[in-house]
C-alpha cells in the first residue's frame, strides 16, 4: 500500500471523482462539492491510500488558527475520511490517520466515531478540551425521554412546554430589539466577535474576515440561516449577536426530530448572557411552524435541556496543552472542524 496526497499531475480529477462516487453514490456531487470549497478557502490536502494502483480511501487535513491563552498557533482539523467497504479491517484507516499527524501540527479532531477517536488517542492525540451539545426543546421534552428510553415513536406536549420557555424567557429578552443582518454585515463586525471571543474564552478558532466569508457566504454545506443581532435600546449599543439556521430534521437522541441549531453567537457587552442568546434562539425558532427544539454548543443553561455527551465531546489533539495553561473556557461551534456536515 502507498500513501500520496492529491495532485492533478499524477490523478486527473475525473479519476479522483470516480472514487468518491464508490463510496457515497448518490450524495456525491455535494461531497465533491466541499472538497472544492475546502480547496478554494483554505489550505487543505487530500491524503489517499492507493492499493495495486487503485485509490481506496482517504483522509483530509485542513488548516486554521486556534487562539490558546491569547496565542495564535496553526490547527489542522481532521476530516472527510473513509475507505471503500471491500478494504476495510486491513489498518488503512489508521494508516492514513498516522501519516496525517505525522505531517501536520496540532492535528485535531472534536467530531468522530468511537473508532476513529481510539484510533486518534493511539496515535498521540490527547483529549485538551469538552464541549457540549445541548438539546433545548420547546414541544418535544418528555417524548425525547420516552423515544430515548423506549425508542417509542414521538409524542407532544406543544402547549405545556413551548408556554413555559415563553414564560422563562421572554420578559429578560424585552430589553432587546432584534435585526436580521446580511453575511457582508456580518463581517463588519469582525473585530467586535475578535475581542468577544478574546475576552471571553481561552480556546477558540480565530473568526478572521476570510474565515467568516467561507463559512457564512459560500459554504455548501450550510442552506438556511438567519443572523440576528441585539441591540440595547437603554444602552443604545449591540450587545450581542447569534446565528441561526432554519428547521432541519435531524435523528436526535434517537428520534427524528426538526430542530434549529445555533451556528455561532457572541455577546459584545457584560449586560448579555449566554442564557439571553439561548432564550433569543429559542423565541426565534417557535416562531416556526413544527419545530420540536434548539441544537447549541456550550454550557448548558435552564433546566430543561438534554446534553449529549454527558461528559462532553472531547477535542482529541496533538497540541501541548498542560500544567497552568489547562483550557478552561473553550468556545466551540458548528462551524468549527467540518460539524456544519451535521445540518443539511
Amino acid at each position: 500500500m502507498e500513501l500520496k496526497y492529491y495532485s492533478p499531475d499524477w490523478l486527473s480529477l475525473e479519476e479522483y471523482e470516480q472514487f468518491v462516487a464508490q463510496y457515497h453514490g448518490a450524495a456525491t456531487s455535494h461531497h465533491l462539492l466541499r472538497t472544492k470549497w475546502y480547496m478554494d478557502h483554505f489550505e487543505f490536502h487530500i491524503l489517499l491510500a492507493i492499493v495495486d494502483g487503485k485509490v481506496v480511501g482517504q483522509s483530509c487535513a485542513y488548516k486554521t488558527t486556534a487562539i490558546i491563552h491569547n496565542v495564535p498557533v496553526d490547527f489542522w482539523w481532521s476530516v472527510d475520511s473513509f475507505v471503500l467497504k471491500q478494504y476495510r479491517g486491513l489498518g488503512i484507516g489508521k494508516k492514513l490517520q498516522a501519516q496525517l499527524h505525522k505531517d501536520w501540527p496540532n492535528f485535531s479532531s472534536i467530531w468522530y466515531s468511537r473508532i476513529n477517536g481510539g484510533i486518534k488517542r493511539k496515535l498521540g492525540a490527547q483529549p485538551i478540551l469538552a464541549s457540549r451539545l445541548t438539546y433545548y426543546p420547546i414541544n418535544s421534552f418528555f417524548s425525547i425521554l420516552f423515544g430515548a428510553l423506549f425508542k417509542r415513536k414521538k409524542l407532544s406536549l406543544p402547549v405545556i412546554i413551548k408556554n413555559k420557555y415563553r414564560r422563562l424567557h421572554a420578559s429578560s429578552h424585552n430589553r432587546f430589539t432584534e435585526k436580521n443582518i446580511t453575511a457582508a454585515q456580518l463581517l463588519s463586525l469582525a473585530s467586535d466577535i475578535k475581542e468577544s471571543l478574546s475576552t471571553a474564552a481561552d480556546f477558540y478558532i480565530d473568526r478572521s474576515n476570510e474565515y467568516l466569508s467561507a463559512k457564512y457566504n459560500s459554504n455548501p454545506s450550510l442552506s438556511g440561516f438567519d443572523i440576528i443581532l441585539l441591540y440595547d435600546q437603554h444602552l443604545e449599543k449591540n450587545v450581542g449577536l447569534y446565528i441561526l439556521t432554519k428547521p432541519f430534521s435531524r435523528q436526535t437522541f434517537s428520534i427524528e426530530l426538526n430542530v434549529c441549531a445555533i451556528l455561532d453567537y457572541f455577546i459584545f457587552d457584560d449586560s448579555v448572557k449566554y442564557k439571553d442568546i439561548i432564550g433569543s434562539a429559542l423565541l426565534r425558532a417557535s416562531s416556526y411552524d413544527n419545530v420540536d427544539g434548539v441544537l447549541s454548543f456550550g454550557k448548558p443553561v435552564g433546566l430543561l435541556n438534554i446534553t449529549y455527551p454527558k461528559d462532553g465531546l472531547q477535542l482529541l489533539s496533538t497540541t501541548p496543552i498542560g500544567g497552568s495553561h489547562v483550557i478552561a473556557n473553550p468556545y466551540i461551534s458548528f462551524i468549527d472542524q467540518d460539524m456544519e456536515q451535521m445540518l443539511p
